[in-house]
């Protein structure tokens, strides 16, 4: 009936905080997102388990479960990471090492998210054609020039600018050598547009595959000066290949120049964030994802501080608790059977009642 403290009953906490971001107009929306990916993060069996390795602790992941808890507010833009442990030392430890652990996880995924991974593959025109080609391939029709342009640009400082003849299925391509599980669906963007100059829409499309028998087409998409438009197309390969060529098609005869830039290949997620797929998609986040592999969006606010712990008072009063409403519910119990009793004894006959009508009793019959 008695309960003991916990050995691992003092409490600290580390905060970390997320940075404004100057660059953004949706402040609200980018902390909110910011902020969930840093409170998930924190709980990740790999981010826990790492953290309780590098303060000497098992990596037993049901107790730091138990153990560790994240709170805190979007609005406030602070994550506050909350470790119980044997002493206020090591529950400090334990506190920031979770928190540092968050924000290196973070930098990690960010620094592959800009860079480019085995799950990404990213292309810019920046510095040249990127590994883009202009002669024959497997899926397009060579085109007879492809060269960066200066003038306009979907993010970066440069596109890739394509002279495309009177051929359909004109266009650059190139290979992405990584494994393709036949498993895994693959998704392939590119952002096109015709030159300003040009007054003739032209139609195009985005193919990806390991061969002419293993191959996907996205949907051909009209061009024109006004805007930058996204060309798509998901691929699931019908068997594992090391390497995919991804081309850009034109599906309308003529000839005619397009402008390219910031193509990605990579695994698609149906389940990630729509918000998070919609920021990938503006120039903006490139710059933000660079800030966030520096540390400059996510940062602990120094070591964790204490934060009380369970003592004996906490027990005794606990306890106190208990027996208090252990007490209240007798009582409860005896003053419902007592006025069960009472009721009983108000039902039961007298004996006058019971008495026979026209009977008289012996000393009342004395008395007659």
């Amino acid at each position: 009936m008695f309960r003991t403290a916990p050995a691992e009953r003092f409490f600290a906490e580390a905060v970390i905080v997320v940075q404004p971001d100057p660059e953004t107009t949706d402040v609200a929306g980018l902390h909110d997102v910011q902020w969930r990916s840093a409170t998930s993060t924190a709980l990740l069996p790999a981010v826990l388990q790492t953290a309780a390795q590098s303060v000497g602790l098992p990596p037993d992941l049901t107790s730091l479960q138990e153990r560790v808890s994240v709170t805190g507010s979007s609005k406030t833009f602070l994550i506050r990471i909350r470790a119980r442990d044997t002493s206020t030392v090591a529950a400090a430890a334990l506190a920031t090492a979770v928190a540092q652990q968050t924000v290196l996880f973070l930098q990690r995924v960010s620094r592959a998210s800009l860079q480019g991974t085995n799950r990404t593959k990213s292309f810019s025109f920046d510095g040249g054609l990127n590994g883009w080609s202009r002669t024959n391939s497997l899926f397009a029709v060579a085109p007879t020039r492809a060269s960066r342009d200066l003038s306009a640009q979907q993010a970066g400082t440069g596109s890739l600018r394509v002279d495309c003849g009177e051929s359909v299925g004109c266009g650059p391509h190139t290979r992405v050598r990584r494994p393709f599980d036949a498993a895994s669906r693959y998704r392939a963007t590119i952002y096109a547009r015709v030159p300003e100059t040009s007054d003739t829409p032209v139609r195009v499309r985005l193919v990806l595959g390991s061969s002419a028998r293993d191959i996907a087409a996205g949907t051909s998409v009209t061009l024109t000066s006004e805007r930058w438009q996204l060309l798509a197309v998901r691929w699931t390969p019908s068997e594992n290949a090391s390497s995919a060529e991804v081309a850009v098609q034109t599906t309308s005869s003529g000839s005619t120049t397009l402008l390219l830039d910031s193509a990605t290949v990579a695994e698609d997620n149906p389940n990630v964030d729509r918000r998070v797929q919609q920021a990938a998609d503006a120039r903006s986040l490139r710059q933000r994802v660079r800030r966030v592999a520096q540390g400059d969006n996510y940062a602990v606010l120094g070591s964790a501080s204490p934060a009380g712990q369970i003592g004996p008072d906490t027990l005794w009063w606990t306890l106190g608790g208990g027996v208090l409403g252990l007490l209240m519910g007798i009582f409860a119990l005896a003053a419902a059977d007592l006025a069960r009793r009472r009721k009983h004894a108000q039902c039961e006959p007298s004996a006058d009642v019971d008495a026979i009508p026209g009977e008289v009793g012996e000393r009342d019959r004395g008395r007659g």
